[in-house]
């Protein structure tokens, strides 16, 4: 089934049972293995039947998936067709981020193991002194 958006049509990937096996989904979906880290933003705005997520795995990226509330409770997750992803790789989860991605999970990788915050920045300084 289409649907008509602003940037052209929504396309109907799968029907699950409830908001929370949508997001389940969205979760998982590398789009084909364009988005391999799995990596769709909520959308501020929408309402309570529509929410709309955007791939925040690369810079300025216009493919866009949407999880839609059925009348018979079920939730229906969308992707808007005839868009790209973007070329440009996103670096950073948000704009004012110290670290990479890569570097956040890394650190986090780090702390739970139990090294220090401090460790593991003391080891990252003393990585790229020697790097140069």
């Amino acid at each position: 089934r289409l649907h008509l958006s602003r940037l052209g049509m929504w396309i109907r990937l799968l029907t699950v049972a409830s908001m929370q096996a949508a997001k389940d989904t969205l979760c998982q979906d590398a789009d084909s293995g364009r988005n391999p880290e799995c990596d769709w933003r909520r959308k501020p705005g929408g309402d309570a039947r529509r929410i709309t997520f955007v791939c925040g795995a690369h810079k300025d990226c216009g493919v866009e998936r949407r999880l839609v509330s059925q009348p018979d409770t079920r939730v229906a997750v969308e992707a808007n067709s005839g868009i790209v992803h973007s070329t440009v790789p996103e670096d950073y989860d948000r704009k004012n981020a110290g670290l990479t991605k890569v570097e956040k999970r890394l650190f986090q990788t780090a702390k739970r193991f139990g090294t220090t915050s401090s460790g593991v920045m003391k080891a990252a300084q003393e990585n790229a002194i020697k790097a140069g």
